[in-house]
């Protein structure tokens, strides 16, 4: 029972390690480029001015040729736009949800470091 314990401190003390001198915004560009998401640096005055229009750090969804496109502003970490499909989204989604149960059980190995007396409460 413990080996496993151990495993994930250790998988949630690499992911601790893995995060430091990274920005929340720096990560999440990280993110969206292993979902698959296009980086668009706003390189001109008009890219620029285009990117304004977005909210910083918040996606919005555009529609072209009929279909849906993710798009990201981050002026702050690259001064650029991510752009994605519904398959890129949907990997983001993923990520997301990969690295909120991760996470949870950093947390949960955490606390499971106490010994609890389930006898005391009527749980078999």
């Amino acid at each position: 029972m413990t080996k496993p314990i151990c495993r994930l401190s250790a998988v949630g003390l690499m992911l601790a390690i893995a995060g430091c001198g990274a920005t929340p915004t720096a990560q999440e560009g990280d993110m969206l480029a292993a979902a698959g998401f296009q980086v668009r640096v706003a390189d001109s005055p008009h890219r620029v001015a285009q990117m304004k229009q977005l909210p910083s750090s918040r996606f919005v969804t555009r529609v072209r040729n009929g279909q849906k496109v993710y798009l990201y502003s981050d002026p702050h970490a690259c001064n650029c736009v991510y752009l994605g499909s519904q398959q890129n989204w949907d990997a983001y989604q993923q990520q997301l949800a990969a690295r909120q149960m991760a996470k949870e059980e950093e947390i949960s190995a955490a606390e499971s470091q106490a010994e609890w007396d389930f006898g005391a409460w009527g749980w078999p």
